[in-house]
């Protein structure tokens, strides 16, 4: 679990800049957005990762 301004720090990027991204990520299932702002990888993320899938794999989470 971390916040988007840790990711930030340690990815050398703006805090702007990443919580765009995980606001991206979160649309298409890869990370999850849990309590008080902190976002954890999903199952999905990991397996994205683990190139079990690839971006046509990915569809819009609309919940």
């Amino acid at each position: 679990m971390q916040s988007p301004a840790i990711i930030a720090y340690n990815l050398d990027m703006t805090r702007p800049h990443v919580s765009n991204r995980l606001s991206v990520f979160t649309e298409h299932g890869l990370v999850e957005k849990i309590e008080n702002g902190r976002y954890q990888m999903s199952d999905l993320g990991y397996a994205y990762l683990e190139g079990e899938l690839d971006a046509t794999d990915l569809e819009l989470n609309e919940d």
